[in-house]
């Protein structure tokens, strides 16, 4: 079967590999109609995020349709239509007994696209629990953004927001549209930071009228008031840029870090104390915001079909990833300004955009 293989840093291929399709009783088989290209994904490929094992497919943001279920699987059907929720949890352990699944100890062992076979390929099996029936109005297309929508709306819980609040996100990619959208949709407003030029104008058209677009420190603060405006809630999707935003940070300010990049940054511990300075990081999905992502792609709050630039066949998986600003071939990652979200579609799924 046509997957993409993690064999290494850099060394990613479109191959066959052969997968027992074999269904447990818990289990269900579903045939992929497409997968987005998650940033995790580009840094498993470039070495910045050490997780995946060798000889794993990738892909995690997964929909499809169901082709076989197992005999004790009591809420599908064959035909249903499904979005996979690839963060696996045993239920049991610690850290699933104290409400932080999203950590769960079976995680390196079984998470999907990481540490077990994802979804850049033609079929995908895991246990029913994890998987989510696609509202009838709700596309595949747009469906492939619950994954990552609802591991935004767990970051955003871990904030205290208040309407007045001068609010900034760093980075215009998909994870950044995804938290300035779901805040926009809560009713909050501020501005994203994207300082690629040419990436621009898809962010334009991405942003909801309640926010700004911004391309460095200096033009943000202008939008809040000036130089001497303060930021009271950063939220770092880029991984690179938030040290110099945290000299700008009101008391009681709050950080969050989603970016699985490792960035050294330089903090006096009184500070915090006495600013009230609080800082957060968040991956995942947790306290059923799958479902809260679910049903805000559906309503049409967030518009899920204005991030979706391409779609292109598993067999295009390096020119997909170049669109993304990787380039496989001479082993560098430079500015992306082509492209923000991309679904992979697997053979006999292919209609390209």
């Amino acid at each position: 079967m046509l997957g993409v293989v993690y064999n290494g840093p850099w060394d990613v291929q479109v191959q066959d590999k052969k997968i027992d399709l074999t269904i447990l009783p818990d289990e269900v088989l579903i045939k992929v109609k497409m997968t987005g290209i998650c940033g995790t994904d580009l840094n498993i490929i470039t070495g910045k995020y050490e997780a995946a094992i060798p000889g794993t497919i990738l892909g995690h943001e997964t929909v499809g349709e169901v082709i076989q279920i197992g005999e004790s699987v009591p809420n599908l059907q064959v035909g249903d239509r499904v979005v996979v929720d690839p963060t696996y949890y045993c239920g049991h352990c610690r850290f699933c007994r104290t409400n932080r699944k999203n950590h769960c100890e079976a995680k390196t062992q079984w998470e999907t696209g990481v540490s077990s076979d994802g979804a850049f390929t033609s079929y995908h099996k895991t246990k029913y629990s994890f998987l989510y029936k696609l509202p009838d109005n709700l596309s595949y297309e747009v469906a492939t953004l619950t994954e990552p929508l609802s591991c935004v709306l767990t970051g955003i819980k871990c904030l205290t927001l208040h309407t007045a609040m001068n609010i900034v996100v760093i980075g215009g990619g998909p994870m950044g549209l995804l938290y300035s959208l779901a805040l926009a949709a809560k009713g909050y407003s501020g501005v994203v930071v994207e300082n690629q030029i040419n990436r621009q104008h898809l962010v334009k058209d991405v942003i909801d009228p309640k926010w700004r677009l911004a391309t460095n420190l200096k033009e943000t603060l202008d939008v809040f008031g000036g130089t001497g405006t303060q930021i009271d809630v950063v939220i770092d999707t880029s991984g690179c840029a938030v040290h110099d935003y945290l000299h700008h940070l009101s008391r009681g300010g709050q950080v969050l870090s989603i970016a699985l990049k490792q960035q050294v940054v330089g903090i006096d511990l009184g500070w915090i104390a006495d600013e009230s300075i609080s800082f957060y990081g968040s991956i995942d999905s947790l306290n059923n915001s799958f479902n809260e992502a679910l049903a805000l792609l559906a309503n049409g709050a967030i518009p899920g079909s204005k991030l979706i630039t391409h779609k292109l066949s598993v067999r295009k998986f390096h020119q997909a990833v170049q669109l993304l600003g990787l380039s496989l071939e001479d082993k560098a990652f430079r500015a992306c300004d082509a492209a923000i979200k991309i679904l992979v579609q697997p053979e006999g799924e292919e209609n390209e955009t």
